[in-house]
Protein backbone atom coordinates (compact mmCIF):
# COMPACT_ATOMS: atom_id res chain seq x y z
CA UNK A 1 0.00 0.00 0.00
CA UNK A 2 2.69 2.33 0.16
CA UNK A 3 2.97 2.42 -3.54
CA UNK A 4 -0.48 4.32 -3.93
CA UNK A 5 0.24 7.46 -2.14
CA UNK A 6 3.57 7.24 -4.48
CA UNK A 7 1.34 6.54 -7.46
CA UNK A 8 -1.73 9.14 -6.54
CA UNK A 9 0.68 12.28 -6.77
CA UNK A 10 1.55 11.13 -10.09
CA UNK A 11 -2.56 11.78 -10.95
CA UNK A 12 -2.13 14.85 -9.30
CA UNK A 13 0.61 15.90 -11.50
CA UNK A 14 -1.40 14.97 -14.33
CA UNK A 15 -4.24 16.23 -13.32
CA UNK A 16 -3.96 19.49 -11.65
CA UNK A 17 -3.27 21.29 -14.54
CA UNK A 18 -6.68 20.51 -16.39
CA UNK A 19 -8.51 20.94 -12.82
CA UNK A 20 -6.67 24.45 -12.14
CA UNK A 21 -8.57 25.90 -15.49
CA UNK A 22 -11.46 24.22 -14.67
CA UNK A 23 -12.22 25.97 -11.74
CA UNK A 24 -13.46 29.30 -10.61
CA UNK A 25 -11.04 32.46 -10.45
CA UNK A 26 -12.22 33.09 -7.46
CA UNK A 27 -10.76 30.12 -5.23
CA UNK A 28 -9.14 27.67 -7.96
CA UNK A 29 -5.84 28.10 -6.66
CA UNK A 30 -6.76 27.42 -3.04
CA UNK A 31 -8.17 24.18 -4.25
CA UNK A 32 -5.23 23.20 -6.37
CA UNK A 33 -2.82 23.84 -3.30
CA UNK A 34 -5.46 21.87 -1.01
CA UNK A 35 -4.94 18.71 -3.31
CA UNK A 36 -1.28 19.64 -3.99
CA UNK A 37 -1.00 19.77 0.04
CA UNK A 38 -2.37 16.57 0.47
CA UNK A 39 -0.34 14.74 -2.08
CA UNK A 40 2.96 15.87 -0.80
CA UNK A 41 2.42 14.70 3.11
CA UNK A 42 1.31 11.43 1.68
CA UNK A 43 4.69 11.47 -0.39
CA UNK A 44 6.80 12.38 2.24
CA UNK A 45 5.20 10.31 4.71
CA UNK A 46 5.96 7.30 2.61
CA UNK A 47 9.30 7.97 2.17
CA UNK A 48 9.62 8.10 5.73
CA UNK A 49 8.33 4.77 6.34
CA UNK A 50 10.41 3.57 3.36
CA UNK A 51 13.55 5.05 5.30
CA UNK A 52 12.49 3.75 8.61
CA UNK A 53 12.39 -0.07 6.70
CA UNK A 54 15.82 0.71 5.33
CA UNK A 55 16.99 1.81 8.87
CA UNK A 56 15.50 -1.54 10.31
CA UNK A 57 16.65 -3.48 8.01
CA UNK A 58 20.37 -2.56 8.35
CA UNK A 59 20.10 -2.96 12.24
CA UNK A 60 19.23 -6.54 11.39
CA UNK A 61 22.51 -6.10 9.06
CA UNK A 62 24.76 -5.51 12.01
CA UNK A 63 23.20 -7.89 14.37
CA UNK A 64 24.91 -11.31 15.16
CA UNK A 65 21.73 -13.22 13.29
CA UNK A 66 21.87 -11.04 10.16
CA UNK A 67 19.13 -10.24 8.12
CA UNK A 68 17.67 -14.00 8.59
CA UNK A 69 16.29 -12.88 12.13
CA UNK A 70 14.50 -10.37 10.24
CA UNK A 71 10.76 -10.72 10.19
CA UNK A 72 9.46 -12.27 6.43
CA UNK A 73 7.48 -8.78 5.60
CA UNK A 74 10.60 -6.80 6.11
CA UNK A 75 12.91 -9.12 3.66
CA UNK A 76 9.97 -8.54 0.96
CA UNK A 77 10.44 -4.75 0.55
CA UNK A 78 12.92 -4.24 -1.89
CA UNK A 79 16.29 -2.69 -0.76
CA UNK A 80 16.99 -0.47 -3.81
CA UNK A 81 13.43 1.37 -3.14
CA UNK A 82 14.16 1.76 0.37
CA UNK A 83 17.71 3.14 -0.40
CA UNK A 84 15.58 5.60 -3.48
CA UNK A 85 13.28 6.95 -0.58
CA UNK A 86 16.48 7.56 1.90
CA UNK A 87 18.59 9.19 -0.64
CA UNK A 88 15.47 11.35 -1.86
CA UNK A 89 14.21 11.71 2.01
CA UNK A 90 18.05 13.83 2.41
CA UNK A 91 17.15 15.64 -0.69
CA UNK A 92 14.45 16.67 0.04
CA UNK A 93 15.94 17.89 3.81
CA UNK A 94 18.11 20.08 2.02
CA UNK A 95 16.10 21.30 -0.68
CA UNK A 96 13.23 22.34 1.93
CA UNK A 97 15.95 23.80 4.38
CA UNK A 98 17.14 26.16 1.81
CA UNK A 99 13.72 27.18 0.71
CA UNK A 100 12.75 27.56 4.42
CA UNK A 101 15.73 29.88 5.07
CA UNK A 102 15.11 32.05 1.83
CA UNK A 103 11.27 32.55 2.57
CA UNK A 104 12.15 33.60 6.19
CA UNK A 105 14.42 36.31 4.93
CA UNK A 106 11.47 37.06 2.78
CA UNK A 107 9.23 37.41 5.44
CA UNK A 108 11.01 39.42 7.79
CA UNK A 109 11.68 41.81 5.23
CA UNK A 110 8.11 41.99 4.34
CA UNK A 111 7.19 42.42 8.21
CA UNK A 112 9.60 45.27 8.42
CA UNK A 113 8.15 46.79 5.35
CA UNK A 114 4.84 46.61 6.81
CA UNK A 115 5.94 48.11 9.88
CA UNK A 116 7.42 51.24 8.35
CA UNK A 117 5.85 54.74 9.76
CA UNK A 118 4.39 55.15 6.06
CA UNK A 119 0.38 56.57 5.80
CA UNK A 120 -1.41 54.61 3.85
CA UNK A 121 -0.55 50.99 2.36
CA UNK A 122 1.79 52.50 -0.68
CA UNK A 123 5.25 53.33 -0.49
CA UNK A 124 6.70 55.23 -3.17
CA UNK A 125 10.35 54.08 -4.24
CA UNK A 126 12.75 56.69 -6.17
CA UNK A 127 13.39 54.04 -9.15
CA UNK A 128 13.77 54.26 -12.64
CA UNK A 129 12.91 50.70 -13.06
CA UNK A 130 8.95 50.76 -14.16
CA UNK A 131 7.44 47.75 -11.45
CA UNK A 132 4.68 47.55 -8.54
CA UNK A 133 4.47 44.35 -6.10
CA UNK A 134 2.82 43.75 -2.91
CA UNK A 135 4.94 42.72 -0.05
CA UNK A 136 2.76 40.03 2.41
CA UNK A 137 4.29 39.98 6.22
CA UNK A 138 2.99 37.84 8.95
CA UNK A 139 0.72 40.28 10.42
CA UNK A 140 0.23 42.77 7.11
CA UNK A 141 1.38 44.31 3.75
CA UNK A 142 2.54 46.97 1.74
CA UNK A 143 2.23 48.05 -1.78
CA UNK A 144 5.60 49.24 -3.25
CA UNK A 145 5.44 51.01 -6.32
CA UNK A 146 8.25 52.66 -8.76
CA UNK A 147 8.61 55.92 -10.10
CA UNK A 148 9.43 54.39 -13.31
CA UNK A 149 6.05 52.67 -13.37
CA UNK A 150 4.34 56.60 -12.26
CA UNK A 151 5.50 57.69 -15.02
CA UNK A 152 4.69 55.57 -17.31
CA UNK A 153 0.98 54.95 -16.21
CA UNK A 154 -2.05 58.00 -16.03
CA UNK A 155 -3.33 58.23 -12.81
CA UNK A 156 -6.27 55.94 -13.66
CA UNK A 157 -4.17 53.33 -14.73
CA UNK A 158 -1.88 53.63 -11.63
CA UNK A 159 -5.05 53.24 -9.50
CA UNK A 160 -6.28 49.87 -11.34
CA UNK A 161 -2.54 48.71 -10.50
CA UNK A 162 -2.81 49.68 -7.02
CA UNK A 163 -6.07 47.39 -6.80
CA UNK A 164 -4.74 44.73 -8.39
CA UNK A 165 -1.69 44.49 -5.78
CA UNK A 166 -4.95 45.47 -2.99
CA UNK A 167 -6.25 42.38 -3.92
CA UNK A 168 -3.03 40.30 -3.32
CA UNK A 169 -2.64 41.76 -0.27
CA UNK A 170 -6.72 40.87 0.71
CA UNK A 171 -6.53 37.35 -0.46
CA UNK A 172 -3.28 36.66 1.36
CA UNK A 173 -2.01 35.57 -1.99
CA UNK A 174 1.88 34.99 -0.86
CA UNK A 175 0.78 32.54 1.88
CA UNK A 176 -0.41 30.11 -1.32
CA UNK A 177 2.68 30.55 -3.19
CA UNK A 178 5.00 29.90 -0.40
CA UNK A 179 2.85 26.76 0.48
CA UNK A 180 2.90 25.76 -3.80
CA UNK A 181 6.66 26.07 -3.22
CA UNK A 182 7.17 23.64 -0.14
CA UNK A 183 4.95 20.94 -1.77
CA UNK A 184 7.04 21.59 -4.80
CA UNK A 185 10.14 20.94 -3.03
CA UNK A 186 8.74 18.24 -1.54
CA UNK A 187 7.75 16.13 -4.12
CA UNK A 188 9.38 16.45 -7.17
CA UNK A 189 6.55 15.21 -9.44
CA UNK A 190 4.83 19.01 -8.69
CA UNK A 191 7.50 21.19 -10.24
CA UNK A 192 4.43 22.33 -12.25
CA UNK A 193 2.36 24.33 -9.13
CA UNK A 194 3.99 27.28 -8.01
CA UNK A 195 3.19 28.48 -11.43
CA UNK A 196 -0.59 27.12 -11.47
CA UNK A 197 -1.23 28.77 -8.24
CA UNK A 198 0.76 32.28 -9.45
CA UNK A 199 -1.12 31.92 -12.47
CA UNK A 200 -4.90 31.67 -10.16
CA UNK A 201 -3.63 34.55 -8.20
CA UNK A 202 -2.91 36.48 -10.66
CA UNK A 203 -6.31 36.45 -12.29
CA UNK A 204 -8.18 36.26 -9.03
CA UNK A 205 -6.52 39.27 -8.53
CA UNK A 206 -7.39 40.85 -12.03
CA UNK A 207 -11.32 40.24 -11.39
CA UNK A 208 -11.15 41.65 -7.94
CA UNK A 209 -9.47 44.86 -9.08
CA UNK A 210 -11.79 45.21 -12.16
CA UNK A 211 -14.85 44.35 -9.76
CA UNK A 212 -13.92 47.31 -7.60
CA UNK A 213 -12.60 49.94 -9.70
CA UNK A 214 -15.47 49.13 -12.38
CA UNK A 215 -13.41 49.00 -15.58
CA UNK A 216 -12.13 45.94 -16.90
CA UNK A 217 -10.60 47.54 -20.11
CA UNK A 218 -8.86 50.25 -18.08
CA UNK A 219 -7.21 47.41 -15.88
CA UNK A 220 -6.04 45.14 -19.34
CA UNK A 221 -4.27 48.47 -20.64
CA UNK A 222 -2.63 49.27 -17.62
CA UNK A 223 -1.28 45.87 -17.29
CA UNK A 224 -0.39 46.03 -20.25
CA UNK A 225 1.04 49.21 -20.23
CA UNK A 226 2.96 47.87 -17.17
CA UNK A 227 4.82 44.81 -18.56
CA UNK A 228 5.98 46.65 -21.82
CA UNK A 229 7.30 49.41 -20.03
CA UNK A 230 9.09 46.40 -17.83
CA UNK A 231 10.06 44.78 -20.91
CA UNK A 232 11.69 47.86 -22.53
CA UNK A 233 13.73 48.14 -19.43
CA UNK A 234 15.53 45.23 -20.08
CA UNK A 235 17.19 46.64 -22.72
CA UNK A 236 17.04 43.96 -25.17
CA UNK A 237 18.90 44.10 -28.51
CA UNK A 238 16.51 45.06 -31.59
CA UNK A 239 14.97 42.05 -33.39
CA UNK A 240 15.25 39.88 -30.39
CA UNK A 241 11.45 39.15 -29.91
CA UNK A 242 9.07 39.57 -26.91
CA UNK A 243 10.41 40.11 -23.96
CA UNK A 244 9.56 37.49 -20.89
CA UNK A 245 8.72 40.52 -18.63
CA UNK A 246 5.68 40.89 -20.86
CA UNK A 247 5.05 37.21 -20.80
CA UNK A 248 5.73 37.12 -17.02
CA UNK A 249 2.83 35.39 -15.09
CA UNK A 250 0.59 34.99 -18.61
CA UNK A 251 -0.25 39.01 -19.29
CA UNK A 252 -1.47 38.48 -22.84
CA UNK A 253 -3.69 36.16 -21.49
CA UNK A 254 -4.53 38.20 -18.30
CA UNK A 255 -5.43 41.23 -20.76
CA UNK A 256 -7.86 38.83 -23.27
CA UNK A 257 -10.02 37.64 -19.98
CA UNK A 258 -10.29 41.39 -19.06
CA UNK A 259 -10.99 42.52 -22.43
CA UNK A 260 -14.35 39.87 -22.40
CA UNK A 261 -17.30 39.64 -20.17
CA UNK A 262 -16.81 39.06 -16.15
CA UNK A 263 -16.52 35.06 -16.37
CA UNK A 264 -19.49 33.42 -14.55
CA UNK A 265 -19.25 31.36 -11.44
CA UNK A 266 -18.56 28.17 -12.76
CA UNK A 267 -18.72 24.72 -10.60
CA UNK A 268 -15.57 22.11 -11.56
CA UNK A 269 -16.93 19.29 -13.62
CA UNK A 270 -18.13 16.08 -12.17
CA UNK A 271 -15.42 14.33 -13.40
CA UNK A 272 -12.85 16.17 -12.58
CA UNK A 273 -14.44 16.95 -9.06
CA UNK A 274 -14.96 12.80 -8.50
CA UNK A 275 -11.21 12.08 -9.56
CA UNK A 276 -9.48 14.02 -7.24
CA UNK A 277 -11.54 12.90 -4.51
CA UNK A 278 -11.28 9.31 -5.33
CA UNK A 279 -7.63 9.97 -5.27
CA UNK A 280 -7.57 11.87 -2.33
CA UNK A 281 -9.54 9.24 -0.41
CA UNK A 282 -7.32 6.69 -1.88
CA UNK A 283 -4.42 8.22 -1.17
CA UNK A 284 -5.10 8.97 2.75
CA UNK A 285 -6.47 5.36 3.06
CA UNK A 286 -3.06 3.83 1.97
CA UNK A 287 -1.26 6.17 4.00
CA UNK A 288 -2.87 5.18 7.31
CA UNK A 289 -2.72 1.42 5.72
CA UNK A 290 1.01 1.44 4.44
CA UNK A 291 1.55 3.36 8.44
CA UNK A 292 0.09 0.28 10.26
CA UNK A 293 1.88 -2.54 8.15
CA UNK A 294 4.88 -0.57 8.73
CA UNK A 295 4.88 0.43 12.12
CA UNK A 296 3.83 -3.65 12.59
CA UNK A 297 6.79 -4.32 10.82
CA UNK A 298 9.05 -2.01 13.48
CA UNK A 299 7.68 -3.39 16.67
CA UNK A 300 9.40 -6.86 15.65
Amino acid sequence: MVWLPLLGNIVLAVGLPALARRLSHRRGYAAVTAAAVLGASCWLWSLVLLAAVLADRLAYLRSSGGLAGAPAGLRTVPLLLTVVAAGTLVTIMIRTGRLGARQARELVHAERLARLPFVGDVIDLPDAVPRACAVGGLTGGRIAITSGLRRCLTEDEQAAVLAHERAHLAGRHHWYRMVAAWCAAVCPLLHRLPGLVEQGCERAADEAAALAIGDRRLLARALGKAALAAARAQRRPPGSGVSSAFLHGGVPDRMAALLEDPPALARAPLLSATTCLATAVVMVVATVHASVDCLALLRH
